[in-house]
């Protein structure tokens, strides 16, 4: 560097002699997609609880909606597993349709952001791979609720919820 700094001076001697890494200045270029990077990670988390909170409140509140619905068809010969059928079709058929819109808007969203880039990196499979498993993780997930809520409604007796009326 000091041999360089000699040179430098020789043949611009009115300059002042600056000197940067290219890995460094690279590093800094990217030190906002880095930040967008973590809130993005933050916000996805909380966006992910609060969507958590969400449908375990609305199967909480279906349950209680449909008590009486859940009497009769009790009363009818129902069996804990055919109730549980019915929450856990209705939920998931939202849940499906609220993932082919997601992974739609997150495709063509993830399209204009790479766009800006000179060397860009094409959607492939492997991000539909990950999609996939986001998806297994809510099924899973959502399906574990209802469950649990369906199966609370189901156990009770039909004429506790049918009395009420």
């Amino acid at each position: 560097m000091r041999e360089i700094e000699t040179l430098w001076s020789s043949y611009y001697p009115d300059d002042v002699f600056r000197k940067d890494f290219l890995d460094e200045f690279i590093k800094k270029l990217y030190e906002g997609e880095q930040a967008m990077l973590n809130l993005i990670r933050g916000f996805s988390f909380i966006a992910i609880f609060i969507g958590c909170l969400g449908m375990f409140g609305l199967i909480r509140f279906l349950a209680s909606q449909k008590t009486k619905e859940i009497g009769v068809r009790k009363a009818y010969g129902a069996t804990v597993g055919q109730i549980l059928y019915l929450f856990m079709l209705e939920m998931l058929r939202l849940i499906t349709v609220a993932f082919v819109i997601a992974v739609a808007l997150g495709y063509y969203l993830m399209n204009m952001w790479l766009e800006e880039y000179a060397y860009r990196i094409n959607i492939n499979g492997q991000i539909g791979l990950l999609a996939f498993i986001a998806l297994s993780i809510t099924f899973v997930l959502a399906t574990l609720t209802i469950g649990y809520e369906a199966y609370k409604a189901a156990i009770k007796s039909p004429s506790l919820s049918l009395k009420s009326e």
